[in-house]
C-alpha cells in the first residue's frame, strides 16, 4: 500500500511555472498624475532635494501639501535599494508633519500593482 502511494505521487502534475516579466516602472507623467488624484485639487510643491532619478527613471519623489494646521507629503519610491531609502514595492507614501516639520505620522497611499495605482488611502 505504502508503494501505490508513492506511485500515486510521482503521478501528479507539477505547479505551472510563475515566469518574472520585467517590473514596470511608471514615469514622471505617470506619477504625477497619481500625486494629482489623490491631492484632488489641493495645491502642492515639489521637496527640494527629493527627486531622486537612476538610470531607469524616478526612484523617490516628495511633494509636500498644506494639511490642516500642519504639512504632509506624498512620498513615492519605486522598488529597490537606492542610497537614500529602500523601498519593497512602488508606491506612494503620506507623511504627515507638524507645524515645526517633524514627523508625526504615515501610511500607504498608493501602490502599484501590475501597470496600475491602487489607491489605498
Amino acid at each position: 500500500m505504502f508503494f501505490a502511494i508513492i506511485k500515486n505521487m510521482s503521478t501528479i502534475e507539477q505547479p505551472p511555472k510563475i515566469e518574472n516579466s520585467p517590473e514596470h516602472i511608471p514615469n514622471e507623467e505617470k506619477i504625477l498624475s497619481v500625486f494629482k488624484k489623490l491631492l484632488n485639487g489641493k495645491e502642492y510643491k515639489e521637496v527640494a532635494g527629493q527627486k531622486k532619478v537612476d538610470g531607469k527613471g524616478i526612484y523617490m519623489w516628495a511633494i509636500e501639501f498644506p494639511d490642516g494646521g500642519g504639512k504632509s507629503q506624498y512620498l513615492y519610491t519605486r522598488k529597490g535599494k537606492y542610497p537614500e531609502t529602500e523601498a519593497l514595492e512602488t508606491g506612494i507614501h503620506v507623511v504627515y508633519l507638524d507645524n515645526t516639520g517633524e514627523v508625526v505620522g504615515g501610511t500607504d497611499a498608493a501602490k502599484l500593482v501590475g501597470e496600475k495605482w491602487e489607491i489605498t488611502e
